[in-house]
């Protein structure tokens, strides 16, 4: 399955990048003057961190699209791809001439997505969005204030993960639906309904409480100062809030009427934290990580990114088979994969011998309708050919087959080319194997 990856930034990157993993041959398109999100993070070989993070396993063409060749060169790729991901502002697309609504006419089984910050439609859908701004909109923000009570901004691009996440599941659904019934589907993913959908108990919690009433979870839970360090912690009931305070040798506290059931603690929960914040401060802790741990109640120490990059007690480590590209080989991590599900390669993935063949048949490119008249579109896929038109050509695989960030730089000139070429109109034109 290709996908056709016209976004930028991180929200859309993700999603097509949760498509590669699962198996997909996906294509990423940009301008000539590249994702802007090449540029965040730390770089190592030319590569900054989060770029390489989303990106890694496409392959990628630098086409205008503002200009006609460009707009037809883009055309052209999209009609060899069952699901375009998109990230511009709402009609940008459709004025490119690359709307779902042009393309589905020539193509109905066509899975579409637009991502966006506020949505393709309402008051508020040409508003430019960031992660930032969507903290701020959502009341994200009201749920991290410090203790003075201003608002504190995640250091992480939560949103704009989740928001790419939700679009992979949505497309997901929507290829499901093309499966029963043949139909393509246009789906909107927004930022903002992506942060809503996060918040949504908090939400309905916000809509039944009285006015003034404070948030209500449980106690205790939060992160606590010790000796060294901080310490998280959780107790779910009250059998282990009383094996608690004995291993905290405080159990005085579980026989105080205070905190004698959830509710009495709830409700003298700033109470409760002094006095386990008095009995935490005698160890570190990473002692206490590893007593209370050891007696099943749930907490953890604090730790640094480097120190959970070092340890990688969270991650899968299992690791696929294959060369990995030099970046990845320098971090602690290059044997853990980013995806949470180990999927099987299928034959004939990208990548794989079969995908690099150049085609023998010769045929036109884009939707090839002389070519193969009267068949099935997704069998046009599935046989040696792969419907591939315009990637056939092994210049067009990066390397490490797959798995690389190096990018074919093409000049969107050119007429219409017959499968297996490259476009444009000069080879200088058509490819450059330079690595952005």
């Amino acid at each position: 399955m290709r996908v056709f990856d016209a976004t930028m930034g991180i929200a859309g990157p993700h999603c097509t990048r949760l498509m590669a993993l699962a198996g997909a041959d996906v294509l990423k398109i940009e301008s000539p003057a590249g994702d802007w999100c090449r540029a965040i993070g730390h770089a190592l070989d030319g590569h900054g961190s989060y770029f390489a993070t989303y990106n890694r396993g496409k392959r990628s063409i630098v086409l205008d699209l503002k200009t006609l060749p460009g707009r037809d060169a883009g055309a052209r790729l999209a009609a060899c791809c069952d699901i375009i991901v998109e990230s511009f502002r709402p009609g940008v697309m459709a004025r490119l001439g690359l709307g779902y609504a042009e393309l589905a006419k020539k193509h109905p089984g066509l899975v579409y997505v637009s991502i966006s910050g506020f949505g393709q439609v309402g008051a508020a859908a040409q508003r430019p969005a960031m992660d930032t701004l969507i903290q701020a909109a959502s009341g994200w923000l009201d749920l991290t204030r410090d203790e003075a009570g201003s608002p504190v901004l995640m250091d992480l691009v939560a949103i704009d993960v989740l928001t790419g996440l939700y679009a992979f599941q949505a497309a997901l659904l929507a290829i499901l639906g093309r499966n029963l019934d043949g139909r393509g589907r246009h789906v909107d993913v927004s930022m903002a309904g992506a942060a809503r959908s996060f918040l949504a108990p908090r939400l309905a919690d916000e809509a039944i409480a009285p006015a003034g009433a404070p948030r209500r979870f449980d106690a205790p839970m939060g992160v606590w100062p010790t000796a060294e360090g901080w310490l998280a912690l959780v107790v779910k009931d009250q059998p282990q809030f009383a094996q608690l305070c004995g291993l905290l040798r405080r159990s005085d506290l579980a026989a105080d009427g205070r905190f004698a059931s959830r509710e009495a603690r709830m409700s003298h929960a700033a109470e409760l934290r002094s006095e386990l914040a008095v009995a935490l401060a005698t160890a570190d802790a990473a002692e206490w990580e590893a007593l209370l741990t050891g007696a099943g109640i749930m907490a953890a120490r604090v730790r640094t990114v480097r120190e959970a990059l070092d340890e990688g007690g969270t991650a899968n480590p299992a690791r696929r088979p294959g060369p990995r590209p030099a970046w990845a080989a320098a971090t602690p991590t290059s044997g853990r994969p980013a995806f949470p599900l180990q999927i099987p390669t299928a034959p004939g993935r990208r990548g794989s011998a079969s995908t690099r063949t150049r085609c023998s048949r010769r045929q036109g490119c884009g939707p090839c309708p002389d070519a193969h008249a009267g068949r099935d579109r997704r069998a046009r896929f599935r046989d040696d050919h792969g419907g591939r038109c315009g990637f056939g050509d092994p210049r067009w695989t990066h390397a490490w087959p797959g798995r690389g960030l190096g990018w074919a730089r093409m000049a969107a000139a050119g007429s219409h080319a017959p499968c297996g070429e490259a476009l444009g109109t000069s080879p200088a034109e058509r490819l450059s194997s330079t690595t952005k």
